[in-house]
C-alpha cells in the first residue's frame, strides 16, 4: 500500500533495541518487554512477535543482535 511507510513498523523496535545494554540482552530481559513489544507491533498490523537467533537459543555474544520475526497481514509487501 503506497501510503504506508515502510520504515514506522520499526520504530516500537528501534526504541526497545536503543534502550537496551551494550551486551545482548537475554530472551528472559526480552521477554520482560513483551507487552510493550506486542503493542508496537499491533500498531503496524502485525499480529505476531517471535524472538528468532542467539537470543532465542541462549547464546548471543557481545556482537550478537535480537532477532525479531513478524507476522503480517496477508495484503502487506515487503515493503509495508
Amino acid at each position: 500500500m503506497a501510503d504506508r511507510d515502510p520504515y514506522a513498523a520499526l520504530a516500537g523496535l528501534e526504541r526497545f533495541v536503543a534502550a537496551l545494554p551494550a551486551t545482548p540482552p537475554t530472551l528472559a530481559e526480552v521477554r520482560a518487554h513483551r507487552d510493550a513489544l506486542l503493542a508496537a507491533a499491533a500498531e503496524h498490523g502485525a499480529t505476531g512477535v517471535w524472538i528468532a537467533g542467539s537470543v532465542a537459543r541462549g547464546d548471543a555474544r557481545r556482537s550478537s543482535d535480537v532477532d525479531f520475526l513478524v507476522s503480517l497481514p496477508p495484503d502487506y509487501t515487503l515493503l509495508d
